[in-house]
């Protein structure tokens, strides 16, 4: 929020149980539509962090900041896309360098 008034008392809590599932499906559309190749595909990772971030800190962060977050508190394989993520959305035009398309679908095995 840059301004004015405070809501986050409006953010729903959910249990254990709910954020895995929600989580579980949310991996699924990774998966499905996340194919890489794609700046739109970027957006599928840092979400996820940020969903992450909220959960378990239960702090509201934005993309890069996100991406930050998970730098420092993710220990699975998603900490190199992360990287690679933060640094398209700051400099789109990186897209089309070998080393952002060499690895075409950053969710193949990043979402089990």
């Amino acid at each position: 929020m840059l301004y004015g008034e405070s809501h986050l008392d409006n953010i729903p809590s959910y249990s254990k149980e709910e954020f895995i599932s929600f989580f579980m499906e949310y991996a699924k559309c990774m998966r499905k539509f996340g194919k890489g190749n794609s700046l739109y595909s970027v957006d599928w990772l840092l979400l996820a962090s940020k969903f992450i971030a909220w959960w378990q800190e239960g702090v509201i962060l934005s993309k890069s900041h996100a991406a930050d977050w998970g730098l420092l508190h993710l220990s699975s394989g998603w900490k190199e896309n992360l990287k690679r993520c933060k640094e398209l959305r700051k400099d789109p035009s990186m897209v089309t360098r070998l080393e952002y398309s060499v690895n075409n679908n950053f969710f193949a095995n990043r979402t089990r």
